[in-house]
């Protein structure tokens, strides 16, 4: 969803590659050029479809892993350096298959359900409140891309790890 907003605000285009099992855009954006990436793939393995659309010699800190995360309230939007997936299966696959836990990201709360079983809930639709919430999340999230491809990952975790 964050990544679908970065190309509609930009005026981009996916195009689907089979090969690389995924949606794909690879624009100059920012001011950078910019690839950006959708897997086709089942969660639990976008590290691979991920792996397949990196160029050679790729540095892990020109990456920006965007996902949601349960532990995080929903609506709030958090950067970190490196960390474990802790039981995200997307981020596991891709850590697991680029090797290495120090890879910058993007975290979008969408908090831990109080009575629904977890994986129901991540793949359940968002309801009238909820949706409004994560709306205004997206759009954080698009401009705080923007910046992370500007400005870099600690000046946007200056910026958008500050408690309101």
């Amino acid at each position: 969803m964050a990544v679908d907003r970065i190309a509609k605000k930009t005026g981009v285009s996916f195009r689907r590659s089979l090969l690389k099992r995924a949606y794909i855009i690879q624009e100059k954006l920012y001011g950078q050029e910019v690839l950006l990436v959708k897997p086709l793939t089942f969660m639990n393995h976008s590290g691979s479809a991920l792996a397949r659309c990196l160029p050679r010699g790729y540095d892990v800190n020109d990456l920006l892993i965007v996902y949601d995360d349960m532990d995080i309230e929903l609506g709030r939007i958090k950067f970190a350096r490196s960390g474990r997936a802790a039981g995200h299966n997307g981020l596991d696959s891709i850590l697991a298959t680029l090797r290495t836990q120090d890879i910058p990201r993007l975290k979008i709360g969408i908090s831990r359900p109080q009575d629904m079983d977890p994986v129901e809930y991540v793949l359940s639709d968002f309801n009238d409140d909820e949706t409004v919430v994560i709306d205004q999340a997206l759009t954080q999230a698009e401009t705080a891309c923007r910046e992370w491809v500007q400005y870099g990952i600690e000046q946007v975790m200056q910026k958008y790890n500050q408690r309101k």
